[in-house]
């Protein structure tokens, strides 16, 4: 994993409602140089100040931390003992100072006291007394307060048991007694994650693919079971932590190898789904802290061992341009900033099926979206590719082949067009400094004309939420203030004054009030993609124009024969029985896959591969792109474009 390659990660904490909120994390950043582990890492924020403790690499790895006087400043080496730690380190905040805890050569818990402003150096190793005391351990420690009581996060070298070790202070700060209690039934092959949630301690652990979860109530001594709790699946050891009111989860999914966040509000850890994150393929364990209200760092051992840090935040999904764009950038325009776009954003269901062989087409086949276009607007989502044609006597978004239906080998209906409008309306009178651009493309006319169909999209929409461009000529004059609470509603090739619709193009240059600039691969092969992509970013340089949008295609795509395997059935272009069985062969000898889970392969690598591009110049503020337009939009694009528009190639 590259430097540039962990970014921004996001988190759905209610992906269906207007107010789901996510963490978008920043690039990650060395934490300090030379700094590497094998192990996880300790973190807790003290006084102002964040330190990380960690294991150097090896069997008995010397301990080592660093301080930084908020997450924006630099880490700097702290002086320590020379500590030498089996597995990695944990580290809690008390009155008394900061408790450092590790496992010694013989398994048993040790820990110090460091006091901040003395003599790091003269950090003194001591046993925990009481029933802790002869204690073997292995596979790391996680540790929290409690009140008066710091708890210890342990797994047992005997039969994997997990154990909650309670431990109380003295006057002077040393730990006076301990207890240990036995996680209810856990048995793990790492150790347990502890979070104090306010009301009690969660327990968090992995045992046979799945992370499940447990509630300590330090005053009682009393195990329950976790409100809400749902299974999810992986090998590793997860990360927690509380911040205000909300809880952040973050682990490495069992099956895709990639980490998924989850936001808990009210004290619940499932609301709706997790959100993943596409592009990040991590087994090492992490490390979370809470840094302010609505702030965290992640702290963590990547594949070359060293270790890097990346600063979060939590925001508004639904209302992210109010919220990060409109204070300051309210007189940019679409040519400065990056926005989120869905490809035939109305697949996310399949209506009905039309077309000369309907009998070929299912949902792998047609559907390219997880989410509908009302869930995709509260996940942040701004601009939409719509394709419409009739079906029985109202228009419905489609995905064909051909751009009347009847004329498409077969095709499929997504959701009602009125559906649509409707959820784009509503959005924007509760979000009234959002917008949307809706743009409509692959017309149909022979049914219903084109201006017809125009009208009847302004008349579900309302003319007073279509933005309407009067004298001016071009989106390049536009500023983003003028479109809040409004649609850019663009036709391609077509336009309708009246009702405010604009034309687009999709060409190497134009004169009318906005042209897409983009390369379509084609292609279900990753390589390619990146390579028609990095072609399209290299050749634009010097030959952009004002009213030129820059969108970013990104789809694999099932391109000619090569219908999905999984889906059963195939789809050839012109219904010839015997060229369909020679496609039904090769599709099951190439195990082509579906449109959806070719989309999911292809998206984990849009944005290490786009950072890549900016870091070499290919991606500068000339070619930046203004659209990411994706199949499977969710969460995760829209967390990428806010970390776009940090960067210095989107700021005048």
């Amino acid at each position: 994993m590259t430097k540039r390659c962990f970014l921004l990660l996001l988190v759905c904490l209610c992906a269906g409602t207007a107010w789901a909120q996510q963490v978008a994390f920043g690039v990650a950043e060395p934490l300090l140089h030379g700094a590497s582990s094998d192990q996880g890492v300790g973190m807790v924020c003290y006084k102002d100040r964040c330190y990380v403790t960690w294991k150097e690499p090896g069997a008995q790895g010397l301990l080592r931390m660093a301080m930084a006087v908020d997450t924006q400043s630099v880490f700097e080496a702290v002086p320590l003992a020379d500590i030498k730690s089996i597995a990695g380190p944990a580290m809690v905040a008390a009155d008394a100072g900061l408790y450092l805890f590790w496992l010694a050569a013989d398994s048993t818990l040790q820990y110090t006291l460091l006091r901040p402003g003395a003599n790091w150096q003269q950090a003194v190793a001591n046993s925990l007394p009481g029933e802790a005391k002869d204690l073997r351990c292995v596979s790391g420690l996680s540790a929290v307060v409690a009140g008066d009581k710091i708890l210890l996060g342990t797994r047992a070298a005997y039969k994997d048991r997990l154990n909650l070790v309670v431990c109380s202070t003295a006057p002077d700060g040393t730990l006076s007694q301990t207890s240990v209690t036995a996680v209810r039934g856990a048995r793990s092959l790492t150790h347990p994650v502890l979070c104090n949630t306010g009301k009690t301690v969660r327990c968090w652990w992995g045992r046979s693919g799945q992370l499940t979860s447990l509630d300590y109530d330090a005053g009682r001594d009393s195990w329950s079971k976790t409100k809400g709790q749902a299974a999810v699946a992986s090998n590793y050891t997860p990360a927690l932590a509380a911040g205000s009111d909300r809880l952040l989860y973050i682990w490495s999914s069992k099956e895709q190898r990639q980490l998924q966040y989850y936001l808990s509000g009210d004290g619940l850890l499932w609301e709706n789904q997790a959100t993943a994150l596409p592009h990040l393929e991590m087994g090492r364990p992490l490390s979370l802290a809470a840094t302010g209200q609505q702030q965290f760092l992640l702290v963590y051992a990547g594949a070359d061992r060293q270790l890097y840090r990346s600063k979060g935040r939590v925001y508004r999904s639904a209302s992210w341009m109010e919220d990060l764009l409109m204070p300051g950038r309210e007189k940019y325009t679409l040519r400065d900033i990056a926005l989120p776009g869905s490809h035939d954003a109305g697949m996310s269901v399949l209506t009905a099926v039309g077309g000369k062989s309907t009998y070929t087409i299912n949902e792998c086949n047609t559907l390219t979206q997880l989410l509908s276009v009302s869930a995709q607007l509260d996940a942040g989502i701004r601009m939409f590719d719509l394709r419409i044609d009739l079906f029985e006597d109202a228009l419905y978004t489609k995905h064909a082949p051909s751009d009347c239906m009847e004329d498409a080998v077969g095709g499929g209906y997504g959701e009602p067009l009125d559906t649509v409008l409707t959820a784009v309306k509503r959005f924007l009178d509760r979000h009234q400094q959002e917008f949307v651009i809706l743009s409509f493309c692959h017309f149909c006319d022979r049914h219903k004309s084109i201006a017809d169909q125009a009208a009847a999209i302004v008349a579900v929409l309302g003319p007073d939420k279509v933005y309407h461009p009067g004298a001016t000529h071009s989106l390049a004059d536009v500023p983003l203030q003028d479109l809040a609470g409004k649609v850019l509603l663009s036709f391609e090739e077509q336009d309708f004054p009246l009702l405010g619709v604009v034309r687009n193009t999709m060409t190497e240059r134009s004169s009318f009030f906005f042209n897409y600039r983009r390369a379509y691969a084609a292609t279900n092969i990753t390589d390619s993609l990146f390579a028609v992509e990095q072609r399209f970013f290299k050749g634009m340089k010097g030959k952009t124009a004002p009213n030129d949008i820059v969108r970013l295609d990104w789809q694999l795509t099932q391109i000619g024969q090569e219908a999905a395997l999984s889906c059963g059935q195939f789809q050839s272009e012109n219904g010839n029985l015997l060229l369909d069985a020679t496609l039904l062969i090769a599709n099951t000898i190439k195990k082509n896959k579906s449109i959806i889970s070719l989309a999911q392969r292809a998206n984990r690598y849009l944005p290490a591969k786009v950072l890549d591009w900016v870091a070499e110049g290919v991606i500068d503020r000339e070619t930046k792109p203004n659209i990411l337009y994706v199949d499977v939009a969710g969460n995760w694009i829209t967390d990428f474009c806010i970390l776009l528009n940090s960067m210095p190639v989107y700021k005048k």
